[in-house]
């Protein structure tokens, strides 16, 4: 069985500025909600365990997702917005591969 998926490349993050921007903007929730990525979901969850180890960067990411939606009008509900397993598990491969 075979799936035909549609190409979603993006180009990299080559300068830790352009990172370190997205995250600037997360933390402040002044980043456009059009530039909440795929992409800057990663950088930012990678960025936090990098700096604040895996424990703390859950509870800075579950925060700040939340308050992030709301600020950009994105409901936390049961089928939108904040996943806590989503946001464990990234966490969690991003500690991995940063180990």
């Amino acid at each position: 069985m075979s799936m035909e998926t549609p190409s979603r490349g993006f180009e990299p993050l080559r300068e830790d500025e352009a990172v370190e921007e997205i995250v600037r903007r997360f933390r402040a929730r002044t980043l456009p909600r059009e530039a909440w990525t795929h992409q800057a979901h990663l950088a930012v969850g990678l960025w936090h365990v990098l700096r604040h180890g895996e424990d703390a960067a859950l509870a800075m990411l579950r925060d700040g997702i939340r308050a992030y939606n709301e600020a950009v009008g994105v409901p936390n509900s049961d089928t939108r917005g904040y996943h806590e397993t989503v946001t464990r598990y990234y966490a969690w491969a991003a500690a991995r591969f940063l180990e």
